[in-house]
């Protein structure tokens, strides 16, 4: 009987080291005051950390977006480096101080303007105190962090926007005279740069979340949902593998046979809903409150539940609509 190789992989013990400086003093004999030599990093006569803990601190907070509390607990528990909660934010101030200083937003800026290609979504932040403005008040709106960023996330760049506005996100100073392709969701504040880009593609997650709505109404009569997102990631399978082997188009065949299934699926869905009282938000999936075409009670409790069950009409005849070709409920139209 032959043997086997065994192999165990594993991480070193990690414990934390303490070092100290010998500062010298000199004082003036003129005038008696006494200058102390400056450590590296940190404040003489105070206790410091040096460089890796605070890199592990904002690594672990921001990266990971982990809670300054649990930073402190996983500092201890992984790094035996104890920590409080007031180093892990003060070393985030001081990062951010250090990017200021260095002009790192304005290179950021720049970089991601010469990219052929960015992606960017906002999104809501919890903070404890809303900033003040010019007029001593609360600035209005919901605080959101913008997230910039190329496909292969080579670059990424966060800013605070004070509120979700057309406004806050022309601060950015990015998109104004952006001329390159960007992927963003349907958020009517970014339209306004529809104009230079030289494409704009909706963002492939928000549009799974739209069709797994609309999907929700009826597994068979909005079939047709369900085979727009299974080409979508057809398409995006048949991309990497291009990528891999190191083409820089698909195969035009491929392309050609993804395209019309997408349409096809697409103008079966038009033709499905042309009739459907949409409701006007963000979410197609949904109809409006009292819609007669709703089989089961509308509320703002239930609206967006799954469990009711929609269906369209023809207005010539009253009854709904065939499913999609092929389902168990499919009739000749």
């Amino acid at each position: 009987m032959r043997g086997c190789l065994g192999r165990r992989s594993g991480i070193p013990r990690r414990s934390g080291c303490s070092g100290h400086y010998r500062l010298p003093k000199r004082q003036c004999g003129s005038c008696g005051k006494t200058t102390t030599a400056a450590v590296a990093f940190g404040q003489a006569g105070a206790v410091c950390y040096g460089p890796n803990v605070n890199a592990a601190a904002v690594l672990l907070s921001s990266t990971g977006n982990v809670p300054v509390e649990r930073t402190a607990t996983l500092m201890e528990a992984l790094l035996s480096a104890p920590v409080s909660t007031g180093f892990v934010a003060r070393a985030h101030e001081r990062v951010a101080d250090a990017l200021d200083q260095a002009g790192f937003d304005d290179a950021m800026r720049a970089a991601l303007a010469a990219e052929p290609v960015l992606c960017a979504d906002e999104t809501p932040v919890n903070i404890a105190h809303p900033d003040i403005g010019e007029d001593g008040q609360p600035v209005p709106g919901a605080p959101h962090v913008v997230c910039v960023r190329t496909p292969d996330e080579r670059l990424v760049w966060y800013r605070n926007l004070l509120a979700r506005t057309k406004k806050t996100l022309r601060t950015l100073g990015l998109f104004n005279d952006y001329t390159g392709y960007l992927v963003r969701d349907d958020y009517t504040a970014w339209h306004q740069f529809d104009a230079r880009p030289a494409g704009v593609q909706q963002c492939v997650a928000h549009l799974f979340r739209h069709l797994q709505g609309v999907l929700d109404l009826h597994p068979t009569q909005q079939g047709w949902a369900a085979t727009v997102r299974n080409v979508l990631r057809e398409a995006h399978t048949a991309v990497a593998d291009a990528h891999a082997a190191g083409a820089d188009r698909l195969d035009p065949d491929l392309l050609a046979d993804l395209r019309a299934r997408y349409d096809k699926a697409v103008a079966w869905g038009i033709a499905t809903n042309r009739h459907r009282d949409w409701d006007k938000g963000n979410h197609p999936g949904c109809c409006s409150p009292g819609c007669s075409r709703c089989l089961g009670p509308t509320t703002p409790r239930n609206k967006h539940s799954k469990a009711r069950n929609c269906t369209r009409k023809s207005p010539a005849t009253g009854t709904p609509w065939p499913p999609w070709p092929g389902s168990a409920e499919s009739v000749p139209t």
